[in-house]
């Protein structure tokens, strides 16, 4: 569904800059239905429009993310790591960006090694169709190297596909470290 919506928009959308920006968007309105629909499912009701917050929490950890890799490597590693479960818990709790990004960071303490093994099992299949793709689309210059158009309907297929499937782990890992509550506990709450 998100390939073909991305292809749909990139058909009925004139060649630009915002095209990357529209279709980051359209995956965060995405994650905010698919995650509150699993939310609701696991939690019952997922208290408000928290919009706004996951759209906050996208944008901030994206782009401290994305520095953290170019900067480094490692620090974004860290962050992806840290911050995996962030709009699950700030959907799921009801707060705020900087406490959804704290309590995620403290949820991740002692279980780095096992949520950067996720990652790195979810993420491994796009990475080498990546670079596959780009060592067989290199012509001498990396920066015009034009990939096949199936090849580019397979990378979004598989990058679509690992980003939905990374949702679902991290509500899996929400489920795994935040236990849910008994009706005994819930009676003398």
């Amino acid at each position: 569904m998100l390939t073909g919506g991305s292809f749909a928009l990139q058909a009925s959308l004139p060649e630009s800059d915002w095209n990357l920006l529209i279709e980051f968007v359209v995956l965060i309105l995405a994650q905010y239905a698919v995650t509150k629909r699993l939310l609701k499912r696991r939690f019952g009701d997922v208290t408000g429009d928290r919009l706004a917050v996951v759209f906050a929490i996208s944008l901030l950890s994206t782009a401290a993310i994305l520095f953290g890799y170019c900067a480094l490597i490692a620090p974004g590693v860290l962050l992806s790591v840290r911050w995996f479960s962030a709009i699950p818990i700030a959907l799921s709790g009801n707060l705020g960006i900087g406490d959804a990004l704290r309590k995620s960071w403290q949820t991740a303490e002692g279980h780095g090694s096992a949520v950067f093994g996720v990652l790195l099992i979810l993420y491994a299949p796009m990475i080498i169709l990546l670079i596959a793709v780009v060592i067989a689309s290199f012509n001498g210059d990396l920066f015009t190297a034009e990939p096949a158009p199936l090849a580019t309907v397979a990378i979004d297929a598989v990058t679509n596909l690992t980003v939905v499937t990374s949702w679902y782990a991290a509500i899996a890992f929400l489920e795994l470290r935040i236990p849910r509550k008994t009706a005994l506990e819930e009676v003398f709450a």
